[in-house]
């Protein structure tokens, strides 16, 4: 959960206020404002000094990057097919680097794809292509290579058409703006839209790599699946018969192997994509037949409207002796979408004179931690960029690289040798399985519909989980297989966390204050209990029969799952809650307003300590926890 640094209102350089946050990369926030005088829209991309040790060579990467993005914009100009660049500002005194954009209403191509529940009309993925290589052309015959070119960086202005944002790992022929941060590979990249040689070869791209990656986004437009999670040679027409041959014979020669097999760079693509008639048929690659999970059509993301909080009477087939439940109102919490995030110091809001407690451990992650698992002395964390691997006891990191967006969700198990089986689930729908000694995926599952929110193993032993993602669905996998053994749409909003009650018998949270019960059979997922709660929760976890969650509105509950009864229910932090689970009797919560506390089964407070950041994510181990921060660092606190 993405905490903003600023609030709405926030006037900025004197002349640009903020109206709303838009989303958070890998390195900066991105907010739309407006010009206090010129009264256009204009879209900010921010960067803070203080998120970062001031020592931190990472931030001195990540200040380059910024510059040379703002520097590449100008030099281009307002220029067909790529997001226009307006200016650069930095204030020293603040810390904060701004890069003030063109505003692009449409969002981008993720977006889109992300709430599709087919691949889109062929026409506009023609569209896309188009616009798209009208943006190559520009940045290749200048002698550039973009090197990122994936949805998330495809925007769609007010008319729809498409224009190419992110300038700042371009390869140039200026060795003075080409300094890549130091090579973990061979170039920098999103792993699931790189070109062959982008991966493994560290001479100098050409632009036929960047016409590999638009070739991959223009497959998932078409099929929302990335070839790469596909049998090699597999065609677009063998996922989604309708496509027109030449279209999927153009698809093929983007997608070739070699660099010289493929159109050479965006002015050529551009001719391709606008010849009429069919182009003559690529040789070389042969048909694989592959299956794809069934489009569910009548989905529609509307909105819940509910006045009281009930508790339906189980149905005669439950095979759980459930008491019926009915619980009274309770007072409404306010929609998250009417709040405003406020400003937070290094020490948190309103701190007054207390002092933040200092971390005994710190651990370096590859971004803002949104995630955690542990198993033993294993600990990993999710970010933007990857997944950190850790054993703190030995010493011990392992970095993995593998998803093309945000990891959203880990489990851990145990493997032969000591070193556990990661499962990893991204915001891009896919889950990447990896074991040692492969620091690299060593299984793709999937992809889901959607982004994956929460994934659990039936028990520690076991090969078998579940997954459930943003679109409300609930799958069902065993690790040996590439795709599920099934899966259902079982819920319509947003999904929190699922979490197994017995293995035979798994637990459902929604962010909008919905708790369910499921029992799991081979045939699918049926739904035994559902209650509603007038919440908006953001984490979930399950222990011993009893619900822990916490709502964005800063409050923490405690459901017996059996009876859907309120076991406790109360205020427990200025902000979101990021963390909340009982440990020796106690409960412990931990939120965005950098505090964590403790408190007794009443609800009472125990304990309460002063976090030196917000908090994104948390796990107990033995007896401390570890936190994840908006810095990209972890810190343990003994309790």
């Amino acid at each position: 959960m993405t905490v903003p640094r600023f609030r709405s209102g926030t006037v900025l350089l004197s002349k640009y206020r903020l109206e709303r946050f838009l989303g958070r990369g890998g390195f900066a926030e991105v907010y739309l404002a407006r010009h206090r005088f010129l009264k256009v829209p204009r879209a900010l991309k921010i960067v803070v000094r203080d998120e970062y040790r001031v020592d931190d060579s990472r931030l001195q990467r990540i200040l380059e990057r910024f510059r040379r993005e703002a520097r590449l914009g100008a030099q281009l100009g307002p220029s067909p097919g790529l997001v226009h660049v307006y200016d650069f500002e930095e204030d020293p005194a603040s810390g904060v680097c701004i890069l003030v954009m063109e505003y692009m209403p449409g969002g981008s191509l993720k977006e889109r794809l992300r709430h599709a529940s087919r691949g889109l009309p062929i026409k506009v993925v023609l569209t896309i292509a188009r616009d798209a290589a009208q943006g190559l052309h520009v940045l290749h015959k200048r002698g550039l290579v973009h090197r990122d070119i994936k949805p998330s960086n495809l925007l769609f202005d007010a008319q729809g058409r498409v224009r190419i944002a992110d300038l700042g790992i371009v390869q140039t022929s200026n060795r003075a703006l080409h300094t890549d941060r130091p090579a973990r590979r061979p170039h920098p990249g999103t792993p699931m839209y790189m070109s062959p040689e982008q991966e493994c070869n560290p001479a100098p791209l050409t632009p036929a790599s960047d016409i590999y990656s638009l070739g991959i986004v223009l497959f998932e437009a078409l099929t929302l699946q990335n070839p790469k999670t596909l049998p090699p040679g597999t065609r677009v027409r063998d996922v989604r018969p309708d496509v027109p041959r030449w279209l999927d014979d153009l698809l093929c020669q983007m997608l070739a192997p070699e660099p010289q097999a493929r159109p050479q760079d965006g002015g050529e693509l551009l001719r391709l994509f606008k010849a009429p008639g069919e182009p003559s048929p690529v040789a070389g690659l042969h048909a694989v037949p592959s299956s794809s999970i069934p489009v569910d059509e009548t989905w529609d993301p509307g909105v819940e409207e509910r006045d009281n909080v009930t508790g339906p009477s189980p149905g005669s087939e439950s095979p759980l002796a459930l008491s019926s439940a009915l619980l009274s109102p309770q007072p409404s919490e306010p929609d998250s979408t009417a709040r405003t995030f406020q400003t937070y110091s290094e020490a948190g809001p309103s701190s007054g004179s207390k002092s933040p407690q200092s971390p005994t451990q710190v651990l370096e992650a590859l971004g803002p931690v949104r995630t955690l698992a542990v198993m033993g002395p294993w600990l990993a964390a999710g970010s933007p960029e990857g997944v950190v691997l850790w054993n703190p006891v030995r010493g011990r990191r392992f970095p993995l690289y593998g998803h093309g967006g945000s990891v959203t969700a880990l489990a851990l198990r145990p493997s032969a040798g000591g070193f556990p089986l990661v499962l990893s689930g991204g915001d891009d729908g896919r889950l990447l399985f990896w074991h040692y000694p492969y620091l690299r995926p060593a299984r793709a599952l999937g992809p889901a519909r959607g982004g994956i929110r929460d994934v659990a193993f039936v028990s520690q032993a076991s090969g078998r989980f579940v997954s459930v993602d943003a679109r409300g669905y609930l799958y069902q996998w065993v690790l040996e297989r590439v795709e599920p053994l099934g899966y259902d749409r079982v819920v319509e909003g947003e999904s929190v966390g699922v979490a197994w009650l017995d293995e035979t018998h798994l637990v459902l949270a929604e962010a909008r204050g919905n708790l369910s019960l499921w029992e799991v059979t081979p045939q699918g997922f049926r739904r035994l209990r559902r209650w509603s709660y007038p919440a908006l929760w953001n984490t979930f976890t399950l222990q011993g029969g009893r619900a822990f969650l916490g709502a964005e509105t800063g409050h923490l509950w405690c459901i017996d799952v059996f009876s859907g009864q309120v076991q406790g229910q109360w205020k427990g932090h200025e902000d979101g809650v990021a963390f909340f689970q009982e440990h020796h009797g106690r409960l412990i919560s931990a939120g965005w307003d950098a505090r964590l506390r403790v408190w007794d089964r009443k609800g009472q407070l125990v304990q309460e300590v002063l976090l030196p950041v917000p908090v994104l994510a948390a796990a107990l181990v033995g007896e401390g926890i570890w936190v994840g921060s908006p810095k990209g660092n972890l810190l343990f606190f003994p309790l």
